[in-house]
């Protein structure tokens, strides 16, 4: 979702890595970190998401490496090291997690029905859990929420659409096994419904996401076995995809994006594209990795949800994002 901030390996179980944000903190031989507070006022702290080749989470890293090196502390991104990790491997990953005591545990919960459980148990065992980008405070027991509005992300994208005057969309879903991407699914394709229009589906399978070619059969595919497809959107991963199998099909279709990307950037910029939704997933990074180094600290953290979006992007914003990119690289989320 591949340039980023240079990251130390610190530790490697099966299929785990660990990458420092700041420090080097602490690994046994077996690659696994020692919880409990280290010297001088630093906390052992684990960011837990997804691996940060996708350049949305390359953003999502970036914020919890400048965090750590701004408040002066241990922080590790994890992530499943598989080329194409699944649900079990993510679980996986968590459960090793867990078990390493963390001081504290910043997670974006893809998985609910599978993690909900193990959360809700770390929590109750005195571990601090900060969710960012998905998940559910209640059920889990967490601190705060971190991030976007799923729902009303994609109701914003299919507002625009209708705004343009597609009357019938293709939603390009990446990610169906996740409870955040369904969330951004229905909340566009309810919209589209609501104002009379339609909207179809196409669900990648894994192995699709993960191979660009196969992506762009499967979306020409569907473009060419439906006309009436005038309008179609996608995350920020499938946004090459997507925009070369409508070239390819050679009729015009109106595309919007989920997540940014160098590709999507440029064309927000130029007018070609209708919108592009921003989850600034920077701040989630950033914000997740500050609210618990203050509750260890201090005692205290925010109530509720702290939302980083949805923002859809305009030309001038996607110029400025474009410009931010080239001196910082990744930060936008670019790829």
């Amino acid at each position: 979702m591949r340039k980023w901030f240079a990251v130390l390996v610190s530790a490697c179980v099966a299929g785990l890595m660990l990458l420092a944000a700041a420090g080097c903190g602490g690994a046994s031989k077996d690659g696994s970190t020692a919880g409990g507070q280290s010297g001088g006022g630093k906390y052992h702290i684990v960011v837990l998401a997804w691996p940060t080749s996708d350049p949305f989470f390359g953003a999502l890293q970036k914020g919890t490496a400048e965090a750590a090196k701004d408040l002066g502390q241990d922080v590790k991104y994890a992530f499943p090291t598989q080329s194409n990790p699944q649900i079990p491997d993510w679980i996986n990953l968590l459960k090793q997690v867990v078990a390493s005591k963390p001081d504290a545990l910043v997670v974006a919960d893809f998985f609910p029905d599978q993690a909900d459980g193990i959360l809700a148990s770390a929590s109750k065992s005195g571990i601090p859990i900060v969710l960012i980008n998905s998940g559910d405070i209640e059920k889990v027991g967490a601190l705060a929420f971190i991030g976007t509005t799923y729902v009303a992300e994609g109701a914003a994208g299919a507002k625009k659409m209708v705004e343009a005057g597609v009357k019938k969309a293709l939603y390009v879903q990446h990610c169906a096994g996740t409870a955040a991407c369904q969330d951004r699914q229905k909340g566009f394709v309810d919209a589209m419904k609501a104002a009379g229009r339609e909207a179809t589906v196409l669900n990648l399978t894994s192995d699709q996401s993960a191979n660009r070619q196969a992506a762009l059969q499967a979306i020409r595919g569907t473009l060419v076995s439906d006309k009436s497809i005038d309008g179609a959107v996608s995350s920020a991963s499938q946004y090459e995809p997507l925009k070369q199998a409508i070239a390819q099909v050679g009729r015009e279709v109106k595309t919007g994006t989920f997540e940014l990307s160098n590709a999507a950037l440029q064309d927000v910029a130029a007018g070609k594209d209708l919108f592009m939704s921003d989850q600034q997933q920077f701040l989630q990074g950033y914000y997740g990795v500050q609210v618990a180094v203050q509750y260890l600290k201090y005692d205290i953290h925010p109530l509720g949800h702290i939302f980083t979006g949805p923002r859809l992007l305009d030309q001038q914003d996607a110029e400025k994002a474009l410009k931010i990119n080239q001196t910082d690289g990744g930060v936008r989320g670019g790829g």
